[in-house]
């Protein structure tokens, strides 16, 4: 925290952030909720740009619990990582255990899913009426077929504005995704796919992004 403190102290946000809510700040690479003081880096950026979108992407293996339980003794207080965060986006690439766990290795799907449902329960409770979370899904050929399901569970939480999806990709031509890519589905059937998942993004009113893996 004093290291992030110092590179960004006061000088730094007078000279580069405005005082309206245009500022944007993404964690993203690397799994954000492993750094200990992250609760503590949160509420500094937030007593400097309140009104600042903040978000996290996020494999949600870290359980809420854990982060609430590092808040206990903050500086700063117990605050909601809720009334904090703006967005949170969680990688989900399976609706069911056994392709999550395939596509996660080693995640293990029940705790993951489970945090998802304390996160949802989290907004409700601290950001009532509002929609903070989001999934986002790298589509492949083992979960082209789970991502209506997707759609449809965010939708049905009633705390998600969106699902993000891109196919898969493989940039160093590993042999073991090669078998995943998005190329393996026919057309047809993986049309049928991103017809049900915009079906139910429309029926949810979930900001469904399906068509940019057309």
């Amino acid at each position: 925290l004093e290291e992030f403190r110092s590179t960004f102290s006061d000088e730094w946000f007078q000279k580069h952030t405005t005082a309206s809510e245009g500022n944007s700040i993404v964690f993203v690479h690397g799994e954000t909720f492993l750094v200990p003081d992250f609760y503590d880096i949160l509420c500094y950026l937030r007593q400097h740009l309140p009104h600042a979108y903040i978000s996290v992407v996020t494999n949600g293996s870290i359980p809420l619990t854990a982060l609430k339980k590092r808040a206990e003794n903050s500086e700063y207080g117990s605050k909601s990582f809720a009334e904090l965060l703006s967005m949170v986006s969680f990688s989900l690439d399976g609706y069911t255990k056994e392709t999550f766990e395939t596509i996660r290795t080693p995640a293990k799907f029940e705790p993951v899913y489970n945090n998802i449902l304390m996160w949802s329960d989290e907004v409700k409770k601290h950001a009532p009426g509002e929609k903070k979370l989001r999934f986002g899904v790298a589509l492949s050929k083992l979960n082209s077929s789970e991502l209506p399901y997707i759609v449809k569970w965010a939708g049905e939480l009633g705390t998600f504005t969106g699902v993000y999806t891109q196919p898969l990709v493989n940039p160093k031509h590993l042999e073991d995704l090669d078998d995943w890519m998005l190329d393996y589905v026919p057309a047809e059937e993986g049309r049928v796919y991103l017809e049900q998942a915009i079906q139910y993004g429309k029926e949810y009113d979930i900001d469904d992004r399906c068509e940019l893996a057309v």
